[in-house]
C-alpha cells in the first residue's frame, strides 16, 4: 500500500510513481505545473539541445521528406496558400487529408505512367476575373502538359 503525499489516496490498485510518492493523476499535474513554472528554463535546454545535435536533427527531417514526399509538396503548398491567404478556415482535418491524398495520386501517377503529373486548382488561386479557394473541390490531377496550356484561366476547356 501507498500514499500519494498530495492527494492522499491509498490504493494498491493505483500506479505510483516509485521516487515521487505520486499517484498517477497527481504526478500528471504536478509535471504540467512544474513545466509552467520553468517555461524558460525548458526552452533554453531544449535550444542548447537542438543546437548540439542539430546533424540528427536534419537527418531526421531529411528521412522524413525522403519517406513522405507528398505531404511535403502537401505542406510546402499549404503553407503558400495560407500565405496568400487563399485557404479556408472551415477547413477541417479531413479535407487537408483529400487534399494530401491529391498530391499523392499526382506522385504515384507519375511514377507509374513516366508523365509528370500535377495537382492544379480549377479555379485559379490568383485568376484575371476569378479567385479560387485552396480546397479539395477546387483540385485535380492532370498531366503537367495540360496545366501548362491550362495556365491561370478558367474555364478550361481541355483537349
Amino acid at each position: 500500500m501507498k500514499t500519494c503525499r498530495i492527494c492522499s489516496i491509498t490504493e494498491d490498485k493505483v500506479p505510483f510513481k516509485k521516487e515521487a510518492n505520486l499517484c498517477k493523476p497527481c504526478l500528471k499535474l504536478y509535471n504540467a505545473q512544474y513545466r509552467i513554472d520553468n517555461k524558460d528554463y525548458l526552452a533554453e535546454q531544449k535550444r542548447e539541445y537542438t543546437k548540439n545535435n542539430r546533424d540528427i536533427f536534419r537527418r531526421t527531417a531529411k528521412t522524413w521528406r525522403n519517406k513522405h514526399p507528398e505531404k511535403k509538396i502537401a505542406d510546402t503548398r499549404k503553407r503558400q496558400v495560407e500565405k496568400i491567404k487563399r485557404a479556408p478556415k472551415w477547413l477541417t482535418k479531413s479535407d487537408w487529408i483529400e487534399i494530401n491524398w491529391a498530391y499523392k495520386i499526382a506522385r504515384d501517377l507519375t511514377k507509374e505512367t513516366g508523365i509528370l503529373h500535377v495537382v492544379d486548382h480549377i479555379i485559379p488561386l490568383r485568376g484575371k476575373n476569378i479567385s479560387g479557394l485552396h480546397c479539395p473541390q477546387n483540385l485535380q490531377v492532370i498531366t503537367k502538359d495540360q496545366n501548362l496550356k491550362k495556365g491561370n484561366k478558367f474555364p478550361y476547356s481541355g483537349d
